[in-house]
């Protein structure tokens, strides 16, 4: 389960150019991307939401009505679906690629459709995993009493260590009183000129996003391909819709960048609940 591939656009064109990398905002989207924002951004909806407007300020011309929160902030579709029936055809134009369909993120290895409404994908890097640092714990994590006796042990020690070296300063001051003043000098100097490296940062968290629903197809896939938009929808023998197949949205919960190859972590909610088309 991994990222093959991300992709993303300035403008609202279908397809979206397949990039090195992209960087995630927290509860905005894809930085640079034309879909990225807090309210909506997906013109359909901006439509929908302007002639919902439109007829309320018909009865009451001062109503207003707040754009809504932008839930597809993040579109991922899995590259499974491009060798499926209906997206395989290499007759007309060649073949579907990752980008094609207009999404930012492009998996291996995950049923996404299949997925419930709430679940958690945190991208991790394999040659940077996230790993906190021995024995320190990171923003939000729990301290445990093990923790407090260990900072407890640790003070004890220092201060122990403090005496002795006090004590050995001042034997040596005594005894040998001007190799004890260049050395004294010189530990100042360096002291005072030494600066230290930053501090690491207390929380590393990798990037993570949350689904919100699933892609509902529109005519423009039509206009990407003639008769595609009939195979991003799953039909029972009597013809009727039971799943939708053109990859989910979600919204960003945590930032970074996002790069092919990094590994993903599933967190599902307690509670499965199918996502719908948004």
């Amino acid at each position: 389960m991994s990222i093959q591939s991300v992709h993303l656009s300035p403008t609202h064109s279908f397809t979206k150019t397949t990039q090195t990398s992209i960087t995630l905002l927290p509860d905005h989207g894809v930085l640079g991307d034309a879909h990225a924002g807090k309210t909506v951004k997906h013109l359909y909806n901006l439509k929908v939401h302007a002639q919902k407007l439109a007829k309320a300020q018909v009865d009451n011309p001062n109503i207003v009505i707040p754009v809504p929160p932008n839930l597809k902030q993040v579109h991922l579709i899995q590259v499974e679906l491009f060798d499926e029936k209906g997206f395989d055809d290499e007759s007309s134009n060649g073949k579907i690629k990752p980008g094609d369909l207009g999404e930012n993120i492009t998996t291996i290895g995950l049923n996404l459709v299949g997925m419930s409404k709430g679940t958690r994908l945190t991208f991790i890097d394999p040659e940077n995993p996230h790993f906190p640092d021995v024995g320190r714990p990171l923003l939000g994590e729990t301290i445990t009493g093990n923790m407090i006796n260990a900072v407890a042990s640790d003070t004890t020690e220092a201060a122990l260590l403090h005496t002795m070296r006090n004590s050995i300063t001042w034997l040596l001051v005594r005894h040998f009183p001007l190799p004890s003043l260049i050395i004294l000098t010189t530990i100042l100097l360096q002291k005072y000129f030494h600066r230290p490296p930053p501090p690491k940062p207390l929380n590393n968290d990798p990037p993570s996003i949350t689904l919100t629903g699933l892609r509902n197809p529109c005519s423009r896939i039509n206009d990407f391909r003639s008769g595609l938009k009939a195979h991003c929808y799953v039909k029972d023998e009597s013809g009727k819709t039971i799943g939708v197949r053109a990859g989910v949205m979600a919204v960003v919960d945590r930032g970074g960048i996002v790069k092919p190859g990094m590994k993903i972590v599933i967190e599902s909610p307690a509670e499965h609940v199918p996502m719908e088309r948004i």
